[in-house]
């Protein structure tokens, strides 16, 4: 126990209830360090030699990883953790395993949680099998305990979170998943506060499939760093260089909502399902919208001066008292996306989103696909129930959201509770139609709330594209800044607080110093390069290929028509020759997208080397 880690991992058993404290993790972070890298390299060693595993299945390890920097007083760096698995909603267009192909998967959420978990003597929570009855975790300080969770499953989150701290103390933090992870809708979240969500790639819906229902922790210990010697001096300089940043005192008054006009009034917000960029109703909607009519408190995570967490209450009308956290800039999928217009419904549909624990952008994309498979006659009424799924239609689209969840008799909703591109493939199979264009992900991954038609320099295409967990807006721009980004995931940093004012520079300050080692910044970033390379490989004997690195049709095909951006489009030529310069420069085979044997060399990766061979010959073997 020292230079960051507790040496302790809790391994969960859900089929017979074991709960285990090992260190299987300690062996990999010297290579790895801690966070969203060890828990790939976690997950490739648990499934690199039996990939086809189904992702819903017991054999798929769920994994709650804090960062190395978790639990200490560094803002921005401190508070997040990873929920990461084989994703249970990802597609490739060629699987190999058919329907339990899937890419890796994960989210990152802040708040206390992650935390919380070092704070209580562990570096992480691993979680296998499958429980015949619901079941929740608790941990206190060392004490870990598996008990029965059958009174509180079908409990919305936030009414599971309240039953939790009412029975442990309000100072427990808990994270859960509600009705909408319970029933297998793949487009779920895992959601904590009332609003601190790891809500992508499809974790959420594995956590529902194990019958785990939440995680309750407390903690209250120092974490064991090689040395506390200059820990204040530390402390204080890393705070004068976040406040030094012109960006901390943006995001303090304003949280990310100041995006949501931002990104509107320079034509790349997500409006109508992605087929607009600007939005029609930002005066009702937007930021000064929320700031002068909603916003009534400002919150931070784990040892964070930022306060960028804003929580608001409606006031008027219909859905008076609705109260919700947000909107944040991601909110914009289920507000301007869906031509929602009037602030009440927005906070009603983000209340909703949040209890129910669905995840904003995947139901936002779902949703999208589905307004507008139902304006073209692609759905009608009669399919769904007698729903009427019009563009900003707030009751409406709740009551499909509700029917997704609830209702286990109409095929249409099962279809969909798969996800958009399951549910368009379902719907065109049977119907005879197409309405692929409508279906806006990348690996059955949905868009985030910026579309890429008004985008300069195919930063936004190159993002949505090429990550490993499908289309994500998070991973950077590129090559570079992906490699980065997994670098400060180690400590699951902060994009806000963390990763913009700090830097690599910092950043390796406060890794050196929690674990008494001296890596330099070309250290962190090539442990970075390692996880991406890594995933790689792991989707590639899914069956994912060049193919699957590519944009909706409707990025190439149908050009913004609304705002200053009208008449955007993705050049498709120019995109394919961007899409070669990406793989070239990533030492990968530009013709199949697979890494090279003299890439995975070079990173030290060379056991990886004949499970690309073997895919290679599988794909040649299809010829």
């Amino acid at each position: 126990m020292a230079n960051g880690y507790w040496e302790k991992l809790i391994e969960i058993d859900m089929t017979t209830g074991k709960v285990e404290i090992t260190d299987r993790h300690m062996k990999y972070v010297e290579e790895y360090l801690g966070g969203h890298p060890l828990a790939a390299k976690l997950l490739w060693e648990a499934l690199k030699d039996n990939p086809g595993i189904d992702p819903y299945g017991p054999e798929n390890p769920l994994m709650f990883m804090p960062g190395i920097t978790g639990g200490s007083p560094f803002g921005g760096a401190a508070s997040r953790y990873v929920a990461y698995c084989k994703s249970g909603i990802t597609m490739a267009k060629k699987p190999f395993f058919g329907e339990k192909s899937s890419t890796i998967g994960y989210g990152t959420s802040g708040g206390k949680f992650g935390a919380r978990i070092r704070q209580a003597g562990f570096d992480g929570i691993y979680v296998t099998g499958i429980s015949t009855t619901p079941k929740y975790l608790y941990i206190n300080n060392g004490k870990v305990e598996l008990l029965d969770a059958s009174e509180y499953w079908g409990m919305t989150q936030i009414a599971f979170e309240k039953a939790m701290q009412e029975k442990y103390g309000y100072q427990t933090t808990v994270v859960s998943i509600g009705p909408a992870a319970e029933n297998g809708c793949a487009m779920s979240a895992i959601v904590s506060e009332g609003g601190r969500a790891a809500g992508r790639g499809g974790c959420a819906p594995v956590m529902g499939a194990k019958k785990l229902k939440g995680i309750v922790c407390y903690g209250d210990q120092p974490i064991p760093y090689k040395t506390t010697e200059g820990l204040a001096e530390l402390v204080a300089d890393i705070d004068n260089v976040q406040w030094s940043h012109a960006a901390i005192g943006y995001r303090r008054a304003f949280g990310s909502s100041a995006s949501l006009t931002n990104n509107s009034d320079n034509g790349i917000e997500s409006v109508r399902n992605h087929r607009e960029g600007t939005n029609p109703h930002d005066d009702k909607i937007g930021t000064a919208a929320v700031i002068m009519n909603y916003f009534v408190r400002h919150r931070s995570c784990h040892a964070c001066p930022l306060r960028c967490m804003k929580w608001g209450v409606q006031k008027t009308g219909k859905y008076k008292g609705t109260m919700a956290e947000g909107p944040e800039y991601e909110s914009a999928m289920n507000g301007a996306n869906w031509l929602i217009e009037d602030l009440g419904e927005f906070s009603a549909i983000m209340e909703y989103i949040e209890d129910r624990g669905y995840d904003l952008i995947g139901i936002g994309g779902t949703v999208g696909y589905a307004l507008e498979a139902y304006e073209n006659g692609v759905i009608t009424s009669n399919d769904i129930n007698g729903i009427k799924l019009e563009w900003g239609n707030a009751d409406e689209i709740i009551k499909f959201m509700d029917a997704m969840i609830y209702d286990t008799k109409n095929e249409i909703f099962e279809w969909f509770r798969h996800g958009t591109t399951y549910a368009m493939q379902k719907i065109d199979e049977k119907k005879g139609t197409n309405s692929s264009k409508f279906a806006i992900d990348v690996k059955g991954h949905s868009f985030a709330a910026h579309g890429v038609q008004g985008q300069p320099n195919y930063g936004r295409c190159i993002t949505y594209s090429f990550s490993n967990r499908g289309a994500c807006h998070m991973v950077g721009t590129s090559i570079a800044a992906q490699n980065t980004m997994y670098a400060n995931n180690t400590g699951v940093m902060c994009s806000r607080g963390g990763n913009t004012p700090l830097g690599m520079k910092h950043y390796a300050r406060l890794v050196n110093f929690i674990t008494g080692r001296n890596l330099t910044e070309e250290d962190l970033v090539t442990i970075g390069e390692k996880a991406w390379n890594i995933e790689k490989v792991f989707n590639m004997l899914n069956g994912f290929r060049r193919e699957d690195d590519d944009l909706p049709r409707r990025s190439f095909e149908d050009a913004l028509t609304w705002g200053p951006k009208a008449g955007a489009v993705v050049d498709e030529a120019d995109w394919e020759k961007n899409r070669n310069a990406y793989y070239e420069g990533r030492g990968w085979d530009p013709e199949t997208s697979y890494p090279t044997a003299g890439k995975l060399q070079e990173l030290g990766l060379d056991d990886l080397v004949p499970y690309v061979n073997d895919v290679i010959k599988k794909v040649a073997a299809e010829k």
